[in-house]
């Protein structure tokens, strides 16, 4: 299979595919889309459409634009990766979504085909993250805009001084955590156990149900009680705020190891579940 390149500003990388997947089609478009796919083995050596799975990240949504769920989750991916490619699709006439090209319902495969040819051949974004699979991607969820930052900087400190190449995205509430690691896979993530709406104990169980990232909580509180709480949760390790370089430096490095160490996964072409569509296929 020939690797397809694509190029960034002041930065090159490739993989063998772009990775495509969508966010609130419905039953009968996802399986339009997967029938186009399937029927077409060229399209097949180019593109894979399916969810992202370890070391292969998402690298255009086909998001449906007349569901404004499916905009509000596109929205959360897009806050955490502005560089992320996306096509619209919309019944509307006059759609407009300023840079994100547009596709009329109902889908037509050979516009389909020509607006993905087109985005992914010429496109000048940096997908140096999604496309360079020895970076490992971190997530940081506080509603602290300081703290998620103070964390950033500690986390890109620490990773730098062990040579781990590190790529970090943050949000503010563990309803957008959740959002977001249906959309994305991560290789760690670091939860405040106080925020409003939903506390880190229960993102950490729901994040838990359906990924094996690693999880570290961080908390001002550090009672018996609490780690008890946080292990029942499921999180991987519990830390005080602020955590301390050499625990920071002691996570990194386990996940770094369980990254390279992990056995290598085929890409499946096979849609998985959607967050918006009820786990439909």
């Amino acid at each position: 299979m020939q690797a397809r390149q694509i190029a960034g500003a002041g930065h090159q990388s490739t993989k063998q595919w772009c990775r495509i997947h969508h966010i609130g089609l419905d039953e009968r478009e996802t399986l339009v889309v997967e029938s186009l796919f399937r029927s077409n083995p060229e399209l097949g050596n180019r593109y894979v459409f399916g969810p992202a799975i370890e070391n292969d990240q998402v690298d255009l949504f086909f998001v449906n634009a007349d569901d404004a769920a499916a905009l509000a989750a596109f929205e959360v991916v897009r806050q955490v990766r502005p560089e992320i490619l996306a096509i619209m699709a919309s019944s509307e006439e006059e759609a407009d979504f300023g840079e994100y090209r547009v596709i009329r319902k109902p889908l037509n495969f050979r516009n389909f085909v020509a607006i993905l040819d087109a985005i992914t051949s010429t496109n000048i974004r940096d997908l140096r993250s999604s496309c360079d699979s020895s970076i490992m991607r971190v997530l940081v969820v506080d509603d602290s805009l300081p703290a998620r930052q103070f964390m950033k900087l500690m986390l890109e400190k620490v990773a730098m001084d062990a040579g781990i190449p590190l790529h970090v995205d943050m949000v503010d509430s563990g309803e957008k955590a959740l959002e977001i690691v249906r959309l994305q896979a991560y290789d760690l993530a670091f939860l405040d156990v106080e925020m409003p709406g939903m506390d880190g104990y229960e993102v950490c169980r729901q994040i838990k149900l359906s990924c094996a990232m690693r999880i570290a909580m961080l908390s001002g509180r550090s009672s018996p009680v609490d780690f008890t709480r946080g292990r029942e949760a499921g999180c991987d390790n519990y830390l005080p705020k602020p955590a301390n370089d050499a625990d920071l430096r002691t996570i990194l490095r386990l996940t770094s190891l369980k990254k390279q160490v992990a056995a290598p996964r085929s890409p499946s072409t096979v849609c998985g579940s959607s967050v918006l569509n009820g786990g439909r296929p």
